[in-house]
């Protein structure tokens, strides 16, 4: 998960890319700047096109958190069951994250499932109205990825963060 929280706009936040692809290219600079594994990183999101679920690589080593250690799911299956084994409570430096306000959430546009739930803030590309799920990160449980609705136009320093895998 990243140390740092954004708004729902990441076309703007990633340098005029498309939605998804600007959340990627935070991913990866998050990734770079922090203590995490070299590789590729995506986000875990969205759109109303795009289930997450696609997103992700069927990590046959299972999914852990940025400390290398703790595990959070056996494989993608145990990873979109309904539940995982640890909240992802560590950011890209290995260090605990704030439960504070908005800083305790995710953008996910994603149900528990891993599918699309709505039209993710304009494919991630619109801080106007509207709402889309965000996921906690010391849930266990789906509300792991579909805790609240999160408004679309929080700003930068009040919004959640972005949750990024190794592909």
């Amino acid at each position: 998960m990243t140390s740092l929280t954004y708004e729902a706009n990441f076309a703007t936040l990633g340098n005029g890319s498309l939605g998804l692809w600007g959340a990627d290219k935070l991913c990866n600079t998050r990734a770079a700047n922090g203590k995490v594994p070299a590789g590729h990183y995506i986000a875990l999101l969205s759109t109303a096109t795009t289930d997450a679920i696609d997103r992700l690589p069927d990590n046959t080593r299972g999914y852990v958190l940025a400390d290398g250690v703790t595990a959070v799911a056996s494989s993608k299956a145990d990873l979109f069951d309904g539940s995982i084994s640890h909240g992802i409570d560590l950011d890209e430096n290995a260090a605990p994250v704030s439960f504070a306000g908005n800083a305790r959430y995710v953008w996910t546009g994603t149900s528990a499932n891993g599918l699309r739930n709505g039209t993710a803030c304009g494919n991630w590309t619109s801080t106007g109205a509207g709402s889309v799920s965000a996921g906690q990160v010391d849930a266990v449980n789906g509300g792991w990825l579909a805790a609240v609705g999160a408004p679309c136009n929080l700003p930068t320093e009040a919004g959640p963060r972005l949750y990024c895998v190794q592909r």
